[in-house]
């Protein structure tokens, strides 16, 4: 990764009215949140639904406003988002041919001074690029598979290079096969185009994959920021611990001891509500080491590093026993 930061966002907060159904208020989605992605970085966003992942997501793109906070980007080409769904996202009565061309028009892109001719081989190199034959340009999205979808959305991020590619779980919708593949795809272009990549998941297993860092994100909130394979192997937040421990495949089998302690933080409960967050500690309720104090308003926790390097931070004010 390069030494300058692609991405930039300090103290970032967003909410939603919510007006329909029983439940009302206002929705806190993002709840101060501080990340900063390297120019050629992979970060993979984790947590469950509701964390606010793909709010954050949203508002790099330039898709959402923030309310308060500030989002820096890098020189270069606006974001480029690669969805969950990549039939919705992708125009049904266009062309795929013509889908990507569009991305080359306009006053200021490179690739808008090509003619007919120029802007064809364009759309070529770039399915290409992700492994599509140059017949896909005359389909439309209906026609396609799913991963031949997410393979085409990715060439129109990619036609003209991004220097930050966001993807909001573009693989959760593909069976195993598809979804490895895809994923492959994002990693070859990462570090054949030299993009910086933030890649939301609910899956640390996909993470542990896709990413040089994990950032764990709970109600709002990153509580936990490391490199990927640290993350994992090492949990330091109990909320990182609870996810990990609900994944088996990603650790060895344990001593006795370690796996009575690596059950032991199973989260309880449910998730708690963006609606109505739990006061300081969002994640006290269901945290089997918490003490009153994590329940204290004013003791919200804030990222603090731990000792050691690589940098490894964590939000919790009992970090020197997880």
């Amino acid at each position: 990764p390069g030494s300058q930061a692609a991405v930039a966002v300090r103290d970032l907060t967003k909410t939603f009215r919510v007006s329909g159904g029983r439940r009302r208020g206002l929705l806190t989605a993002l709840g101060g949140v501080d990340l900063e992605v390297a120019e050629g970085e992979s970060v993979a966003i984790v947590g469950e639904s509701g964390s606010g992942k793909s709010t954050l997501l949203r508002i790099i793109a330039g898709l959402e406003r923030a309310d308060s906070g500030q989002l820096a980007l890098g020189a270069g080409a606006r974001p480029q988002m690669v969805f969950q769904d990549a039939g919705a996202s992708l125009t049904p009565w266009l062309t795929v041919g013509a889908l990507i061309a569009e991305r080359l028009r306009g006053t200021g892109r490179p690739g808008a001074g090509l003619n007919a001719a120029g802007r064809r081989q364009r759309v070529a190199d770039a399915l290409a690029h992700v492994g599509l034959p140059v017949e896909v340009a005359s389909a439309r999205a209906a026609q396609l598979s799913g991963g031949q979808r997410q393979r085409v959305a990715l060439a129109r991020a990619t036609v003209i290079t991004p220097e930050v590619l966001l993807c909001d779980e573009p693989t959760s919708a593909l069976d195993v096969s598809l979804a490895a593949g895809v994923l492959n795809l994002i990693g070859r272009l990462r570090r054949e185009l030299g993009m910086a990549v933030l890649f939301v998941t609910h899956d640390l297993s996909v993470a542990r994959v896709v990413a040089d860092r994990i950032a764990v994100m709970y109600l709002g909130r990153i509580v936990e920021l490391g490199q990927a394979a640290e993350v994992v192997a090492r949990p330091r937040h109990p909320y990182t611990k609870a996810l990990v421990s609900a994944v088996p495949e990603l650790g060895a089998p344990l001593p006795a001891a370690q796996l009575l302690a690596k059950q032991s933080f199973a989260a309880r409960g449910e998730p708690g509500s963006p609606l109505d967050p739990p006061p300081g500690c969002a994640f006290h309720p269901r945290c089997p080491i918490a003490e009153p104090a994590c329940a204290d308003p004013a003791l919200i926790p804030r990222l603090v590093r731990l000792p050691g390097d690589p940098p490894h931070t964590v939000a919790c004010i009992r970090s020197e026993v997880t």
